[in-house]
């Protein structure tokens, strides 16, 4: 069991569209269990929508917004809640609303005008429209990960997914289900098959609001992120001769105003989130992208802020290396901080070498008695942790 609960994706509106749609839903479903809402005993309409009997508009929406039974209910607000908190933190509400309501409305549109032939059957639920908000968000935040609750037999936990891998996973699930059951084994429309109807509709949707500029995804996008390579490969593919140097040097110059581009970016999310008071989440986006923006750098109040994120989830080595960026900054000025790193490396890293020649580097003149006394203490620590035969495998990075 696989249930999705966060993100990691900058969300720049508060989701109060998303919890609109869910409060809705479940206001509907609650009527409907207790009698205030009563369909038609036969047909359910309109809160079903017919396969065979014409084009009947206000099925498109009445349908959408009703479910077949708690749990398909729960399933859907629990995705609606995740994917839409991605778009509509891209949007606003006024904009992210009439979004959503059109990809309902458009993929139930299409269905049952493709099924105008069908002599029986019909649809229900939120789960298509889900699909086109989890297109969009494949397209506009590709790398943003999707934080997962997993419950495998014995096994308990929660699992980071990128949202390009989510998108793929979950459709490419759902285009076999739909070709294996619906085509190979004559079971007609499948969940699976209008699932991938729904996506097709958003995925449209998300391309041209990002391309028109209506979203600034701050290159992060799908295009922005993977483009440039399939360019890259092509040009090679293409090409059987050496580029001239001019050619080369305007690449280089492309390439560096592209990392300068998603480096601003990085670092407008991160100062967002910690002048929202939300260390936790800038200490994880700036871990993040560390490893895949080269040359990224912060100024010493963002690294305390990512620090002190760090430092509250007992996130000890990540803190690490984000200490040592402070310590570069201004070396004249870091003894505390290399006696605070230091300590670090005895108490939770198991690295007293280290330690040790932190403590080395501090200048004791420039500490108070407090920290030459730390210094001693951590020195103790250190020579007893190597007394003790411990091994440490010290690379020089962290």
């Amino acid at each position: 069991m696989f249930i999705p609960y966060a993100t990691d994706a900058p969300v720049y509106h508060w989701p109060l569209g998303t919890v609109g749609l869910i409060a809705v839903n479940v206001g509907v479903f609650v009527a409907m269990a207790t009698g205030g809402i009563v369909p038609d005993p036969v047909t359910a309409e309109p809160w079903v929508m017919q396969y065979g009997q014409g084009l009947r508009p206000i099925e498109w929406l009445a349908s959408r917004f009703s479910h077949a039974g708690l749990g398909h209910l729960v399933g859907n607000m629990v995705f609606l809640w995740v994917f839409g908190l991605v778009v509509e933190g891209k949007l606003g509400t006024l904009r992210f609303l009439p979004i959503y309501l059109a990809i309902a409305i458009g993929e139930a549109a299409v269905e049952q005008t493709l099924l105008l032939g069908a002599t029986e059957g019909g649809s229900l639920g939120a789960s298509a429209a889900i699909y086109g908000l989890l297109a969009i968000a494949a397209i506009w935040a590709p790398e943003n990960d999707i934080r997962f609750f997993y419950w495998l037999a014995l096994y308990i936990g929660t699992v980071e997914i990128p949202l390009l891998t989510v998108a793929a996973l979950y459709i490419g699930w759902d285009l076999i289900t739909a070709v294996l059951f619906g085509g190979l084994m004559g079971q007609g429309v499948t969940s699976g098959l209008l699932h991938v109807l729904g996506a097709a509709v958003g995925a449209p949707i998300g391309v041209l609001l990002l391309k028109r500029g209506v979203v600034d995804c701050e290159g992060w996008d799908v295009f922005a992120r993977y483009g440039t390579v399939n360019k890259e490969y092509q040009v090679k593919k293409d090409k059987k001769t050496k580029e001239s140097p001019h050619d080369e040097a305007v690449q280089r110059a492309e390439q560096a105003l592209r990392e300068e581009k998603s480096h601003g970016a990085a670092r407008d999310q991160i100062a967002a989130y910690l002048k929202a008071g939300n260390a936790a989440a800038a200490a994880t986006l700036y871990g993040k992208v560390r490893g895949k923006a080269r040359g990224l750098k912060l100024d010493a109040a963002a690294l305390q802020g990512v620090a002190a994120g760090l430092q509250a989830a007992e996130r000890w080595a990540e803190l690490a290396p984000v200490l040592a960026e402070l310590i570069e900054l201004a070396p004249q000025a870091a003894d505390p901080l290399r006696l605070r790193l230091a300590q670090l490396c005895v108490t939770k890293l198991d690295r007293p070498g280290r330690a040790l020649d932190l403590v080395a580097a501090a200048r004791p003149e420039a500490l108070s008695d407090k920290g030459r006394s730390l210094a001693r203490q951590i020195t103790d620590r250190a020579h007893a942790m190597q007394k003790t035969g411990l091994v440490e495998l010290d690379d020089g990075g962290w």
